[in-house]
């Protein structure tokens, strides 16, 4: 008997345990001494636990889509017969698909991600008058705390500059963060009582074009000079906002 009396055929129903018992200790009895028929039939196993160990560990990297709910699939039953050649079509589409998701993760625009001023705004969007309105410290705890957040970012920020903003009642300044960088946020009211806010964060990126957009329903207007980006935002009136971010563009 030649290697060619096996077909492809036999050799995954010998993989799939579904040759014929007589057949099967043929095959076996050939196995041990024919080292080309081994290789056919090692060629046609599959070996899905190593892809699957793959493809957990891209999984586990990859980022999570979190307007996605997905819901597994229930499991297909078992078509028998069809043997290795069922392994290397769900190979090929695992792998399609590994392809795919590793491309998308990979090429993901920057726009795709939310940005730090797209935080702030969702912060600031939890703001309302009663937030700040009750919130009151002297000259002495203003300039303290103002002195404590220009450290933290970097940038000297005088108090009367900020209690001199125009239409503005200064309230309070404080250190957050956003992926390990200090962010300052000082507040405001507005006569109307609407809550506004100047965020300042350190960057390398220089860009004094300022930008003027909706954010979370509200004005804001942004610009950065090469070592600190800020952010100006509140209210709904960009006009009146614009005003307030270049009177203090002015003083700091």
């Amino acid at each position: 008997m030649t290697t060619d009396t096996f077909t492809d055929d036999q050799l995954t129903a010998y993989l799939d345990g579904e040759l014929e018992p007589s057949l099967a200790a043929t095959l076996e009895a050939r196995l041990a001494t024919d080292g080309e028929l081994g290789a056919r039939l090692e060629a046609l196993s599959f070996d899905q636990t190593a892809l699957r160990q793959a493809f957990d560990a891209v999984l586990a990297e990859a980022p999570a889509f979190p307007e996605a709910v997905l819901e597994p699939a229930a499991p297909a039953e078992p078509h028998r017969g069809v043997g290795a050649f069922t392994g290397f079509a769900a190979a090929a589409v695992l792998v399609a698909c590994l392809s795919s998701l590793v491309t998308l993760w990979a090429t993901r625009a920057p726009s795709d991600e939310r940005r730090w001023f797209d935080y702030v705004a969702a912060y600031q969007a939890l703001y309302t008058t009663d937030t700040l309105v009750h919130v009151t410290t002297d000259g002495t705890t203003r300039a303290a705390e103002l002195e404590r957040v220009s450290g933290a970012i970097g940038l000297e920020i005088p108090l009367q500059a900020v209690e001199a903003l125009p239409n503005l009642h200064y309230k309070r300044a404080q250190v957050l963060g956003f992926e390990g960088a200090a962010l300052a946020q000082l507040t405001f009211l507005t006569a109307d009582g609407a809550p506004i806010a100047i965020c300042i964060i350190g960057t390398d990126q220089a860009d004094d074009t300022v930008q003027t957009a909706m954010l979370e329903g509200m004005a804001s207007e942004r610009w950065s000079d090469g070592e600190h980006a800020f952010l100006v935002i509140g209210g709904a009136d960009q006009s009146e906002l614009s005003g307030v971010a270049e009177a203090f563009r002015q003083r700091i």
